[in-house]
């Protein structure tokens, strides 16, 4: 197991950790490789454009990245099959970043990420729910080092959800899931594919 996804006290998050969560620390690499993408789209039309919350948010592209990069390094840290998709051309309606394998089939996968702590996994009704699994990432710390995988969920489950006023989206109306609803990150991690066991191209 890679170095960079810890095995950290239980407590490390405090009271309000989650127990099917992951602990992942980034590294400086990953820190300037987001930063560096945020800066390529900070080139480009698309920085200046709202998020799907209507909600614009300064560095958002780099949270994001922040959150997907820790999902990349656990998945790969026990040889898990993950390709990562990141679009920095400003074009939107791009897919969802990853495609795993899970128990033999390709799924697509979005990471959602928030800096402050989540009480939910949370997508606003005007986004697509174009992925088949949704994983919920927390950055911990201002230096941007430490994230947490707090669990995940089916889109089927996420979309049966009534659309609700989202706290962390201003009270704007979207599908949410409270953390302690979400699958354990390990059960996630139990049914990825190894690496030996490729894509189908059709």
């Amino acid at each position: 197991m890679s170095t960079n996804v810890v095995a950290l006290h239980p407590g490390c998050f405090g009271t309000r950790s989650y127990v099917g969560s992951v602990p992942v620390l980034l590294t400086e690499w990953d820190r300037e490789r987001a930063e560096r993408w945020q800066q390529e789209i900070d080139a480009t039309a698309m920085n200046q454009r709202p998020s799907a919350t209507g909600i614009y948010h300064e560095g958002r592209y780099r949270i994001g990245w922040l959150g997907e990069l820790a999902f990349l390094r656990w998945a790969r840290s026990f040889g898990a099959v993950c390709h990562h998709s990141v679009a920095t051309d400003g074009k939107p309606g791009h897919e969802p970043e990853f495609r795993v394998r899970r128990n033999g089939r390709t799924l697509l996968l979005d990471v959602k990420t928030r800096t402050s702590m989540p009480d939910a996994l949370a997508v606003h009704e005007r986004e697509k729910l174009d992925a088949d699994v949704f994983v919920l990432a927390h950055i911990w710390d201002r230096s941007n080092r430490l994230v947490e995988l707090v669990g995940w969920a089916y889109r089927d489950e996420l979309a049966s959800t009534p659309i609700t006023p989202i706290p962390d989206f201003k009270n704007k109306p979207g599908h949410s899931l409270s953390r302690h609803a979400l699958r354990d990150m390990r059960v996630l991690m139990l049914g990825l594919d190894p690496d030996d066991n490729p894509f189908d191209e059709t």
